[in-house]
């Protein structure tokens, strides 16, 4: 399974990045540990780590939470109704990027703001798509992006959402971490466990308790819990 993070993705299934994951655990104790996991492995636990976090059942509407005629809602809670986001039409487009004259020099809209964020074309040519950005540059107003399906034209309208939150993206890594080092043991009768490489998995049933099925880290929960605290709580 490929790992897609993409906010707003209908079909993401990771809150953040291998390259995100793999920053953020270089400065951290078990960084060595981290580093020993293939990247195939790491991309499984943190797709497994979010898999964990969306089963916290947070307060929150997603801002795609139900279908819309242009496209499917999204796959993860994150982003949420409120968050912030970015409007615009293309004034210039090219295969992987475009430019937006309202997005140029803007002050409250500096150079890489955008990066690891999702762009979905709501209105012309590519309609309905949805892809990651790679990096923008705020002199010019140029917006580079994943490769799509269909390629955009001059006029294409667009909705930019933000890399999700810090707080979740290093939750997730964090989890992630959880998940390799305090593999489930307590699983009901019809749940087998199977091992691939240095990734202990579990394949069919249903975990016996809500607290072994999330077994959430501390860590991780202290970070899901500043940025609730701030924005929602828990149901």
């Amino acid at each position: 399974m490929d790992l897609i993070h993409t906010p707003s993705h209908p079909k993401a299934n990771s809150y953040c990045s291998l390259a995100f994951a793999n920053e953020f655990m270089f400065s951290h104790t078990d960084y060595d540990e981290w580093n020993n996991i293939s990247n195939t492995n790491k991309e499984r636990l943190l797709i497994q780590a979010t898999a964990s976090i969306q089963r916290l059942n947070l307060i929150g509407n997603s801002f795609f939470s139900e279908p819309r005629n242009y496209r499917d809602k999204q796959h993860l809670h994150f982003p949420l109704m409120f968050d912030r986001i970015y409007t615009g039409f293309a004034d210039t487009v090219s295969e992987l990027s475009l430019i937006s004259i309202n997005l140029k020099d803007q002050p409250h809209i500096p150079s890489d703001l955008l990066n690891e964020g999702g762009i979905v074309f709501t209105e012309g040519t590519g309609r309905g798509q949805t892809a990651l950005i790679t990096d923008f540059d705020s002199a010019t107003g140029t917006i580079s992006f994943e490769e799509l399906d269909t390629p955009i034209a001059k006029g294409s309208q667009f909705i930019i959402f933000l890399p999700v939150n810090d707080d979740i993206r290093e939750a997730t890594v964090l989890q992630a971490m959880h998940l390799y080092q305090n593999p489930v043991t307590s699983v009901s009768s019809d749940f087998s466990r199977k091992r691939i490489d240095d990734v202990e998995v579990y394949v069919g049933g249903s975990i016996t308790s809500i607290e072994k099925r999330n077994n959430i880290s501390s860590a991780a929960f202290s970070l899901l819990s500043r940025y609730i605290d701030r924005t929602l709580s828990f149901r």
